[in-house]
């Protein structure tokens, strides 16, 4: 598959655009997968009130021990890597969760690891009494405020349906990532299925290259 960032440095709002398109394609044939803007980050991280005290006081610890299996019974599929969400709590409407990379994980060349960021938002979908996959669909406010993190503290304020906003503090307190308001979406586990087998292969393939043993 092949890839392209676009920006638009003329523009004084700092427009970025992702697009990519499969190497079989027709060369103009780019699809925009994300737009966004950028804009000028803080001078140093702020500290987390919340964070400071963990777990939260008064909060109510929630089941997480077959969170991967109610994630999958959903549709949702998670290989080991990203069931890092460890602890879980609700106090007052809001989530309040602890996710940590797996033994291993290396959180050098992230803002942010994946597995955090994924992992960050799994309490909302099992915690919810929502039946059909719901999808992270805009972001307004997104920011990275420190890097290195190899767990995070977590909070999820939901404000209305589908709408929430996402605030992670790392382990010693410092606000880590924020994003003011997160829209997610419906989709249904079969129209996600047809989504992806739908064109040709070719997007985040594995191919393996038999190699002579002499």
């Amino acid at each position: 598959a092949t890839g392209v960032i676009g920006t638009n440095r003329s523009d004084a709002d700092h427009t970025v655009e992702v697009h990519a398109r499969l190497e079989s394609d027709v060369p103009d044939a780019w699809t925009r997968h994300a737009r966004g803007r950028l804009a000028q980050a803080p001078d140093a991280a702020e500290a987390c009130a919340w964070a400071a005290e963990w777990p939260p006081a008064g909060a109510e610890p929630l089941a997480v021990t077959d969170a991967a299996d109610a994630l999958a019974e959903l549709g949702y599929e998670y290989g080991p890597a990203f069931r890092g969400a460890h602890k879980v709590w609700r106090r007052d409407g809001e989530l309040y969760a602890e996710v940590a990379l797996p033994e291993g994980g290396e959180a050098a060349g992230f803002g942010v690891h994946p597995v955090l960021l994924d992992s960050a938002f799994h309490p909302y979908v099992f915690a919810s009494a929502h039946e059909a996959l719901r999808m992270p669909f805009l972001f307004r406010g997104a920011r990275i405020e420190a890097t290195g993190a190899t767990g995070l503290r977590v909070r999820l304020t939901a404000d209305g349906e589908g709408r929430l906003s996402v605030e992670a503090a790392d382990e010693a307190g410092r606000l880590a990532v924020r994003i003011d308001e997160l829209l997610v979406r419906p989709v249904s586990a079969a129209a996600l299925a047809a989504a992806a087998g739908g064109g040709p292969a070719g997007y985040h393939e594995v191919e393996w290259t038999d190699v002579p043993v002499t």
